[in-house]
C-alpha cells in the first residue's frame, strides 16, 4: 500500500514539472519582446541631426524622405533643398520583431522667416546680420566691378555694434579696376523730420601723412525719389558719407572712427551735422555706395551695423530753407536764423565767442531785416589774459584763378561808439579752420612772412600801422555797404575785388574777436557775397 502511494505521488510530481515546462514553453512562443521605434531630430538650415529614442532594437533602417537612407543609429543627414520631408524609423529586436515610426521634418531656410524689421526704423535688414541681404538689392555702380562684401560679418565690426556687420573687404586682388557696389532698398515715408543714424569702424586716412593703406576710396548714405540703376552712378539725395582724403575737393579728410556715423564729412548732405532732414509724403530709395578708384584699396575694411532711419516729429522749416543765391559762393550769406545749416561755428585761439543768426534788434538799414550779430559784453581778458575770439566758416567749392567780387552789409558804432580792441577779419584760403587754433595760414611753412591775409575786415587802431603795408585806419562807425582798407591787411581794392591766383579748392572764414575792449553796441552783418568777376 504504502509503495502504491509512492508511486502516485512520484508520478504527480513528474506530470506537475512536465506541465510547467510545457506552459513556460507556450509562454515564450506567445509573449515576444516587440521594439518601440521613436526619435527627435533638430534641424539648422539644411542639417538635419536625428536622435534615436527607441528602446529593445538592436538594428534601425532610416529613410529619409528625399530617397536616401541609413542604418546609423542616430544619423547627420544634409537635404539639397528646402522642403517637408517624412522620415521613417524601422527599429528591430533581437528576436527579429520590427515597429516602425513616421514623422514630418520641415527643412526650412532661415532667413524666409528672419524678421530684420524693427519699430520705429524705415530701413529693414539695418543689422547686417546674414540673413538681413534679403531686405537689399545689390548692384554695381558705373565701376566695372563690384566691392567685396559679407553680410553678418563677425571679425570686424564697430565696438558697439549687435553680432554680424556689412564689410566691405581690403582689396586683397591685384585688379586695378574700379570697384563699386550700391546697396539699396525701397522705403515709404510720411511728411516728417528724420533722423539717421549708423554705426561704423574704418581706419581713415590722413592726406597729409597717410598712416594706412586706404587710399581712393568713399562711403555715402542716400535717400532719393529715382531708384539706382546697374551700371550708373548714383548721386540722388545724399544725407551722409565719408571720402578719402584725395577727394579734400570736396573740402574734408576721413578721420579713423569706430562708432557713430559723422554727418558732415560729405559736402553735398541734406542733413544736419546731427543727421537731421525734412522728407515729404512718398516713396524713396535708401543706397549705400561704396568704392574705391583704381589702384587703390579699403584697408582693413569698413564695417557697417546698425542703420536707423526714424521719424523724430514734425517737418523742421529749416532744413526746408535754401540759403543759396544764383552766382554767390557764399551759402547762407543772408544769415537769417535757418542759414546757421551752413555755417561751422569754432572757438578761436582765445575764448569761446557766440554768434546770432538771424538777429533782428541790431541790423543794417539796407539789410533784409535779419543778420549774422556778434557781442560780448564780458570780453575783458581773463587772468591768463586771454580774451575772447571765434570763428565761422564754410566749403565753398573749387574755384579758378582769376578776379573775385567781396560785397556785404555792415552795422557797427566803430571806436568812438564805444568799441574797442576789436577785430574782425574775412579770408578765402585752400585751409580749413581748426578748433581752438587762430586762423593765420601760410603759403609756405618755410617763409612766416608769406602768411595769408585777409581780403576784408576792420581792426582797432590800436595795433598801429605795419611800415610795410601802409598806414593803418582808424574803424569809423558805418551802418551800409562793406567799407574797404580798414584792415592793413586788407587784400581787396576800394570796390572789394580780389584775385585768386590759383585754381583750388577755397574756404571762406569769418574770424572775430577782442583782447580788454568790447564790441560797443555789437556788430551786424547781412547780405554777404562773393562772385566771380566776367
Amino acid at each position: 500500500m504504502l509503495m502504491k502511494n509512492f508511486m502516485k505521488i512520484k508520478w504527480m510530481w513528474l506530470i506537475a514539472i512536465l506541465g510547467g515546462f510545457l506552459i513556460a514553453s507556450c509562454s515564450k512562443d506567445e509573449d515576444p519582446v516587440i521594439p518601440v521605434a521613436d526619435f527627435t531630430f533638430d534641424v539648422q538650415d539644411k542639417v538635419a541631426t536625428f536622435a534615436n529614442a527607441s528602446k529593445d532594437a538592436i538594428s534601425f533602417a532610416w529613410t529619409f524622405g528625399d530617397g536616401n537612407v541609413s542604418t546609423d543609429i542616430s544619423p547627420v543627414h544634409t537635404y539639397e533643398n528646402y522642403d517637408d520631408y517624412e522620415v521613417k524609423l524601422v527599429a528591430t529586436s533581437a528576436d527579429g520583431s520590427t515597429h516602425e515610426v513616421t514623422k514630418t521634418v520641415s527643412v526650412i531656410d532661415a532667413c524666409e522667416v528672419w524678421d530684420g524689421t524693427q519699430t520705429g526704423n524705415l530701413v529693414k535688414g539695418g543689422q547686417f546680420e546674414f540673413c538681413d541681404e534679403k531686405y537689399w538689392t545689390m548692384i554695381k555702380s558705373s565701376q566695372p566691378q563690384h566691392v567685396k562684401y559679407n553680410f553678418g560679418y563677425l571679425d570686424y565690426n564697430p565696438t558697439n555694434g549687435a553680432n554680424g556687420a556689412l564689410y566691405i573687404h581690403p582689396d586683397n586682388n591685384t585688379t586695378t579696376d574700379d570697384e563699386a557696389t550700391i546697396f539699396y532698398q525701397e522705403i515709404q515715408a510720411t511728411s516728417g523730420e528724420y533722423q539717421l543714424d549708423a554705426l561704423l569702424k574704418l581706419k581713415g586716412e590722413d592726406k597729409d601723412n597717410p598712416t594706412s593703406a586706404m587710399t581712393d576710396y568713399w562711403i555715402q548714405f542716400y535717400i532719393g525719389k529715382t531708384a539706382p540703376v546697374e551700371g550708373e552712378d548714383y548721386n540722388d539725395g545724399a544725407t551722409s558719407g565719408w571720402f578719402y582724403g584725395s577727394w579734400t575737393g570736396w573740402a574734408y579728410v576721413v578721420p579713423p572712427t569706430d562708432g557713430s556715423l559723422v554727418h558732415d564729412l560729405l559736402v553735398s548732405n541734406m542733413a544736419s551735422a546731427e543727421g537731421k532732414f525734412n522728407l515729404d509724403d512718398g516713396k524713396y530709395y535708401f543706397a549705400i555706395k561704396v568704392g574705391k578708384g583704381g589702384a587703390g584699396s579699403f584697408g582693413d575694411g569698413i564695417a557697417i551695423d546698425n542703420i536707423s532711419l526714424e521719424r523724430i516729429g514734425a517737418r523742421n522749416a529749416c532744413f526746408d530753407w535754401d540759403g543759396t543765391q544764383e552766382g554767390n559762393l557764399v551759402k547762407g550769406g543772408q544769415f537769417g536764423e535757418c542759414d546757421d545749416k551752413y555755417w561751422n561755428v569754432l572757438a578761436g585761439n582765445l575764448q569761446p565767442f557766440p554768434v546770432v543768426f538771424g538777429y533782428t534788434d541790431y541790423v543794417p538799414a539796407t539789410g533784409d531785416g535779419k543778420a549774422l550779430y556778434f557781442n560780448n559784453p564780458e570780453s575783458t581778458k581773463n587772468a591768463a589774459g586771454v580774451g575772447t575770439a571765434g570763428t565761422i566758416y564754410q566749403y565753398i567749392g573749387e574755384l579758378d584763378a582769376g578776379t573775385y567780387n567781396l560785397s556785404a552789409q555792415v552795422k557797427h558804432g566803430g571806436v568812438d561808439g564805444g568799441n574797442k580792441q576789436f577785430w574782425w577779419e574775412m579770408y578765402v584760403w585752400t585751409e580749413e579752420p581748426v578748433a581752438e587754433q587762430e586762423y593765420q595760414p601760410k603759403e609756405s611753412d618755410a617763409d612766416d612772412a608769406k602768411k595769408v591775409r585777409p581780403i576784408a575786415g576792420y581792426t582797432h587802431e590800436g595795433w598801429g600801422p605795419r611800415p610795410d603795408l601802409g598806414s593803418g585806419k582808424k574803424t569809423v562807425a558805418v551802418d551800409g555797404a562793406l567799407q574797404y582798407g580798414y584792415n592793413v591787411y586788407d587784400l581787396t581794392d576800394s570796390n572789394g575785388n580780389f584775385t585768386i591766383d590759383e585754381k583750388g579748392h577755397y574756404f571762406f572764414v569769418f574770424k572775430y574777436g577782442t583782447w580788454e575792449g568790447s564790441f560797443g553796441e555789437g556788430i551786424a552783418i547781412d547780405n554777404l557775397k562773393i562772385t566771380k568777376v566776367p
